[in-house]
């Protein structure tokens, strides 16, 4: 085959300025680029034009059936986190447009490296900090290795963590969230590994991604009815989400519960907090101040029902006598305060050690029988009930 270095020994020239010729970017003497032309005329010489590809892509098909690339691959992948409508719309663009996968591609991805990501909102909460720990010994015995992503509701950090696992080629993802967020569900809808998520409130969410959870809502429906029994009629909740769109599985069981017991919701007896313990202090202060004293608070976790006691306790209210207080996920200073606050344990261990067991199976290229997997509360009742 001719190359650009023989035209250029043929006519005395540079390779640059054969170069130059071939590609029409002037700078050359007429005489010059006449003797050049000529000698790729004598030899034979053909530029290798490189033909634009008419082989459609994952991009074309993800276009044509109205879903995301990471979609696509899991349809391609046989993966069952798939609703059977979008799988159809997805087959049917690949037939019409005749999109044949990347084989070699898909192998080199397949490739395991032994990196699993973990996000994780807050490392200081109690809850994720615990189920975090459960996730680091089980990896560690299946000698994994773990980056992990403390991303405190700052998006852009978030997406750039997902480029970060997929650069690194990391086998997949354990998601440690919580309540509906837009940002994150459109984030993971674009993920193209296997994923895991934890604590994800599935109320408002379409995604079939692999979810551990307790039931919030049948625990939350208990907690009230468990109050009920204990003569208790004039009860307030403080809800760590929305008050209005995208409600809680825990706020809307509390109403479905008042409700179902013919219990008035008493007005401002519903407060909105951030799981912190100002916030819950803040909100019982706003209910009494510009309401009335609840018989009972139900807070959203632990951390805001031991707020709103230090509140009941500055203005002198008893506890459990003038009101009782219950919160949920048992962390360790709710046996330790005064009165022992009542509340209700996950089991956070099982959690984290499922979530690497399912991810290996993922990873491993099985399919999970289900995509919601609950396990079982406790409520324990102590001495602020």
């Amino acid at each position: 085959m001719v190359t650009i270095k023989d035209i250029a020994e043929a006519a005395e020239v540079s390779t640059a300025t054969v170069s130059r010729v071939i590609n029409n970017k002037g700078n050359v003497s007429a005489a010059k680029e006449k003797i050049i032309k000529q000698k790729i005329k004598e030899l034979g010489y053909y530029k290798n034009k490189k033909k634009k590809s008419s082989q459609p892509g994952i991009k074309d098909v993800a276009q044509a059936a109205e879903v995301s690339t990471a979609t696509v691959s899991r349809v391609i992948n046989g993966d069952a986190y798939v609703s059977e409508e979008v799988k159809e719309k997805v087959l049917d663009s690949i037939k019409s447009l005749g999109y044949t996968p990347n084989v070699n591609a898909r192998n080199l991805r397949k490739k395991q490296t032994n990196l699993i990501g973990v996000i994780i909102p807050d490392i200081l909460n109690t809850v994720f900090g615990r189920t975090l720990r459960a996730i680091e010994k089980i990896a560690d015995q299946n000698n994994l290795d773990l980056l992990i992503f403390n991303y405190a509701s700052k998006y852009s950090r978030l997406e750039n963590f997902f480029n970060i696992l997929e650069r690194r080629r990391a086998d997949g993802l354990i998601f440690i969230s919580g309540e509906y967020n837009k940002k994150e569900e459109e984030l993971i809808k674009n993920f193209d590994l296997p994923l895991i998520q934890i604590f994800r409130d599935r109320n408002h969410e379409n995604l079939t991604i692999p979810n551990l959870n307790i039931n919030n809502y049948q625990m939350a429906y208990e907690v009230v009815n468990l109050l009920y029994k204990n003569n208790y009629r004039k009860i307030a909740f403080i809800s760590g989400s929305p008050l209005e769109e995208h409600k809680s599985s825990r706020l809307l069981a509390y109403e479905k519960a008042m409700t179902d017991l013919d219990l008035e919701i008493k007005e401002g007896f519903v407060q909105k907090g951030e799981y912190d313990l100002d916030s819950g202090y803040q909100a019982l202060k706003r209910i009494i101040e510009n309401y009335s004293v609840p018989e009972a608070v139900f807070a959203a976790n632990d951390e805001m029902a031991l707020g709103a006691m230090r509140y009941a306790q500055d203005i002198n209210l008893k506890i459990p006598e003038d009101i009782a207080l219950i919160g949920i996920d048992n962390i360790d200073i709710s046996k330790d305060s005064v009165p022992e606050l009542s509340t209700v344990d996950q089991p956070y261990f099982e959690i984290g050690k499922k979530s690497v067991e399912l991810l290996l199976r993922l990873i491993k290229g099985q399919k999970l029988e289900k995509d919601e997997y609950l396990f079982e509360h406790q409520i324990l009742l102590r001495e602020s009930v």
